[in-house]
């Protein structure tokens, strides 16, 4: 996004600089919200793993978890 933005590459397309601009600035903060949705998503699944550790899990037909 960097490139096409500062350097408007790639050269010598059919698309204008100023098209190329608006896609690199589409790329450049599109990338930042895939990244905190990523980041979502790991902190969701931490969440998850901590809480299945902690809470142990008894079956009702298992005669030595009434112990």
């Amino acid at each position: 996004g960097k490139l096409m933005y500062g350097y408007a590459w790639p050269r010598n397309t059919h698309h204008g600089i100023e098209e190329i601009q608006a896609a690199a600035q589409v790329m450049y903060y599109g990338g930042d919200a895939a990244e905190a949705l990523l980041a979502l998503a790991f902190f969701i699944l931490w969440y998850r793993s901590q809480r299945e550790i902690a809470t142990p899990r008894y079956r009702k037909d298992d005669p030595a978890a009434l112990f």
